[in-house]
């Protein structure tokens, strides 16, 4: 996860560095711009499954048994997996 939320950092910082550097807005439409914005994007959806995964394990393996707090780990879990889809 910090592998790719590097990659991102760096990808956006590419984008940022080239949007300083040249003057033509219409250079925002480059196949060097597409390409890192994809890579931006995509290293974003990883990193977000990540979070959501490693905090279903968390909760997961932090289950007391009793019915009321483990209903309780349940729906942290499902608003866990859907926060992550919505950001994805």
């Amino acid at each position: 996860s910090r592998k790719h939320t590097i990659n991102t950092f760096l990808a956006s910082l590419a984008i940022t560095i080239h949007l300083f550097t040249q003057t033509n807005i219409y250079s925002l439409g480059g196949l060097d711009i597409r390409i890192l914005s994809g890579f931006t994007n995509g290293f974003s959806v990883v990193a977000d499954i990540f979070i959501a995964a490693g905090l279903c394990w968390y909760l997961q393996a932090g289950r007391s048994g009793f019915k009321r707090t483990d209903s309780i780990v349940d729906k942290l879990m499902v608003y866990a997996i859907h926060r992550g889809a919505l950001t994805s």
